[in-house]
C-alpha cells in the first residue's frame, strides 16, 4: 500500500542498515548508512496506487493523523523504556515545515511516568490507584478521581502483557458505569494494565490483534468492584 524503509542499528554495529521494501512487502534494497542507535521506519506514497482509497485518505488526513497519534500513545505508555517522537511534516503552502506531535525520553522508570510524559501531569494529577489479583490475572492502572474526568473517552488505555488493546467490554462497562454514579458528567481517565500467562489471552482474533478474549473476564471485572468502591 506503500513505499516502506527501515533504517536500524543495534549498539552492537558499526553502521546501519537501509532496508527498502515494496508494496508487496518485498525486500527490494539493503544498504549501509550512518546514523545513531535506534530504529526509523518510513512510509510514503501511502495509497497512492489505490485511487478510491488515496482519496478517503486525504480528505480525512486530520482524523487519520489523530487515529495514529493515540496508537503510538499507547505503545509508549506500554513501552516506557523506548524512546517515541512522532512528527507532523508538511511540504507544501502556508504553515509548511516540521511539527512535533509527540516525544518522550525513553528514560521513564514505569509506565505511569511513561503516562504522564504522553497524556500530560495535569491529566494524571489526583488520579487514583487500582489493584487486583484474579483466577491468574494481575492487574494495575490508575483511574481519574470523581470529581476529574474528561469530556470524551480519549485517555482510556488498556494493555494486556504490554500490548495496546482494545478495552474490554465488560470491564470497561463496569468502569465508566462505576464511575458514572459519581459523575455523569465526564468519562473518567483510565489506565489499566492486565499481565496473565499467554494461555488466559487470545489475541488472534482481529488481524491487528487489537481485539482480545481474555478467560475469567467475567471474574476479573467482579476483582476489580471493590477496588473501584474503595476508590471512590
Amino acid at each position: 500500500m506503500g513505499d516502506m524503509t527501515i533504517a536500524t542499528k543495534t549498539v552492537h554495529e558499526s553502521a546501519a542498515c537501509l532496508l527498502s521494501y515494496d508494496r508487496f512487502g518485498r525486500l527490494v534494497s539493503r544498504s549501509a548508512l550512518a546514523r545513531e542507535t535506534g530504529t526509523t521506519v518510513s512510509v510514503r506514497e501511502l495509497f497512492k496506487r489505490l485511487p478510491v482509497r488515496h482519496r478517503e485518505f486525504q480528505k480525512n488526513a486530520k482524523a487519520q493523523v489523530s487515529a495514529t497519534l493515540r496508537l503510538i500513545q499507547a505503545y509508549a505508555v506500554a513501552q516506557p523504556e523506548v524512546r517515541f517522537s512522532v512528527v507532523s511534516e508538511k511540504l507544501r503552502g502556508p504553515g509548511g515545515g516540521r511539527t512535533t506531535l509527540m516525544a518522550t525520553s525513553g528514560t521513564a522508570r514505569n509506565w505511569t511516568q511513561a503516562a504522564a510524559a504522553v497524556l500530560g501531569d495535569a491529566a494524571l494529577s489526583g488520579a487514583l490507584p487500582l489493584a487486583a489479583t484474579m483466577e491468574g490475572w494481575e492487574v494495575e492502572g490508575l483511574i481519574s478521581p470523581p470529581f476529574g474526568g474528561r469530556r470524551s473517552r480519549d485517555a482510556q488505555l488498556f494493555f494486556v502483557n504490554r500490548r495496546p488493546v482494545d478495552p474490554p467490554k465488560r470491564i470497561a462497562k463496569l468502569i465508566n458505569d462505576t464511575y458514572h454514579q459519581y459523575n455523569s458528567r465526564a468519562w473518567p481517565l483510565v489506565i489499566l494494565a492486565f499481565t496473565a500467562p499467554q494461555g488466559l489471552v487470545d489475541v488472534n482474533v482481529t488481524p491487528d490483534k487489537k481485539t482480545v478474549f481474555l478467560h475469567h473476564e467475567a471474574g476479573s471485572g467482579s476483582s476489580l468492584w471493590c477496588p473501584l468502591g474503595s476508590s471512590f
